[in-house]
């Protein structure tokens, strides 16, 4: 059995929040892109669209809805987005950097943890 930490209907719900006020509230300022469209300002060609919840942004050349938006432009991943959009709490992971040492290079090896195991982590390494 696979576990997921989202239902369909909570991704379908966070996918429902409204791409334009997201984006306004996140600091874009919005002028008339057209009759179907809002353009944001000194953005390289980031259009929304009024009647899909939809953006198309053409310096990049990516599209989506609100949650692939919040993954490219406010840099979260999937599970960020969707609780970020849902106003709920996912466990935080930090990023914990060990140098390997492989010859007489060493090389740093990235690994993501939970707060939980990297403070036994820290205790084992003081």
């Amino acid at each position: 059995m696979t576990h997921t930490l989202f239902s369909k209907e909570q991704i379908r719900s966070a996918n429902q929040v409204n791409l334009i006020e997201f984006a306004k509230s996140h600091g874009y300022v919005l002028e008339n892109g057209g009759r179907r469209a809002y353009h944001a300002k000194q953005s390289g060609g980031l259009y929304f669209f009024k009647d899909s919840n939809r953006y198309f942004h053409f310096s990049s050349n990516t599209h989506g809805g609100i949650i692939d938006f919040a993954m490219h432009f406010c840099r979260m991943t999937f599970k960020e987005a969707v609780a970020y959009l849902l106003e709920l709490d996912i466990p935080q992971m930090a990023v914990v950097s060990i140098t390997k040492e492989r010859g007489n290079s060493s090389f740093p090896i990235k690994h993501q943890i939970s707060d939980e195991l990297l403070g036994i982590y820290l205790k084992f390494v003081e």
